[in-house]
């Protein structure tokens, strides 16, 4: 529904997880990432995401 409300301006902002940027494409006029950096369980600590994951997230926008 949020995503809907979004793709048709009935909400001018959205915050959402790597989740929502990594799955869904919605067209925005401008992405802000907060942090680069992800949990690895397996390492027990955060570690930086990588370049093209980044490039992802923007592609998912619509923004290049």
């Amino acid at each position: 529904m949020v995503e809907a409300m979004f793709h048709n301006g009935d909400i001018k902002v959205l915050v959402s997880t790597s989740t929502l940027a990594w799955g869904v494409n919605l067209p925005a006029y401008a992405v802000l990432i907060k942090g680069t950096k992800v949990y690895d369980s397996s390492a027990g600590s955060y570690k930086d995401v990588g370049v093209f994951d980044v490039q992802q997230i923007f592609g998912r926008a619509g923004r290049p």
